[in-house]
């Protein structure tokens, strides 16, 4: 036989369940909508209190894609190689060297005049400290001195520097 009593508290237990479970969620969705409220008022507060000039921002980026979207390059074949003394020892150096230059006249002057710059590298390479050159900063700073040779052999030649990069594609010593 099925006690009444027993009955009655099954039916209230289920009904405080069910009442915890509907408040559980209306807490949720409370919870839900504030941080949505949050993190709208976070994003506008970013847009008009911190954010630079738009207009600025999409220039720069446009820029900065651009830069390099049209790069054209010419590689200065074959690789330079150059001896020079170290320690008492003859060492070896080959580097292919990469000229980029945007502008395709430019890499047409350079690969015209490619004797000349591949001349004025092997004198700059040639008196490189070996010890310098294993470093990376060794290697940057010789990049940077490539460029700017580059740039004045080409000033004599054509009026114009034409090359705007330089990149060593490879780098070996030994």
């Amino acid at each position: 036989m099925i006690n009444p009593e027993a009955e009655g508290l099954e039916q209230r237990a289920e009904a405080a369940a069910g009442g915890g479970r509907k408040r559980g969620k209306g807490r949720l969705v409370i919870i839900v909508v504030l941080l949505a409220a949050l993190a709208a008022g976070g994003y506008f507060a970013r847009q008009v209190f911190f954010a630079d000039d738009p207009a600025a921002d999409a220039t720069a980026a446009e820029e900065q894609a651009g830069s390099r979207s049209n790069a054209q390059y010419l590689a200065l074949d074959p690789p330079l190689v150059v001896n020079f003394a170290a320690g008492g020892k003859l060492r070896y150096l080959q580097v292919s060297v990469e000229v980029m230059s945007r502008d395709g006249a430019a890499i047409e002057t350079v690969q015209r005049h490619t004797p000349a710059v591949r001349n004025a590298l092997i004198a700059l390479f040639s008196e490189r400290d070996y010890e310098a050159l294993l470093t990376r900063d060794g290697k940057e700073a010789l990049r940077q001195e490539a460029l700017e040779v580059i740039r004045q052999e080409l000033t004599l030649l054509t009026g114009e520097p034409q090359a705007e990069d330089v990149y060593f594609s490879s780098f070996v010593m030994q």
